[in-house]
């Protein structure tokens, strides 16, 4: 079985660089041109960034559209947090009620890693 990696920026492309499609009088799918003409990835080492290049009636509506430009470029969604099992620190499978019960069984375990890869990283 062979596995594809994709990074964002290519999915990104990939996924909203399609054409849009219109149905014509009878039904058939007719390809329009490109939603998205260009995109630049403004990335650093901090932040995400990207420059979309579209047509104005395009933008105007994306906006439009129920969750605008956040819900066009999938940028926000929702995690239910009412069935979260995990293994403990000991191997056991253990229901968590919470993130925040998560949090607190995990911190000193995570602050001890954290510490030792601080030591191994000074110079």
């Amino acid at each position: 079985m062979q596995h594809k990696y994709y990074s964002y920026s290519s999915y990104f492309h990939t996924h909203s660089t399609h054409s849009s499609q219109k149905d014509d009088d009878e039904g058939e799918n007719v390809k329009g041109a490109p939603e998205i003409k260009d995109f630049k990835e403004n990335h650093t080492d901090t932040s995400v960034s990207f420059t979309i290049e579209a047509s104005k009636d395009s933008i105007d509506k994306w906006e439009r559209e129920k969750d605008g430009l956040i819900g066009k470029f999938k940028l926000k969604s929702s995690v239910t947090v009412n069935n979260m099992n995990m293994f403990d620190k000991t191997g056991t499978m253990k229901k968590y009620a919470n993130p925040e019960a998560i949090l607190k069984t995990f911190f000193h375990t995570r602050l001890h890693y954290y510490e030792l890869r601080k030591e191994v990283s000074e110079p």
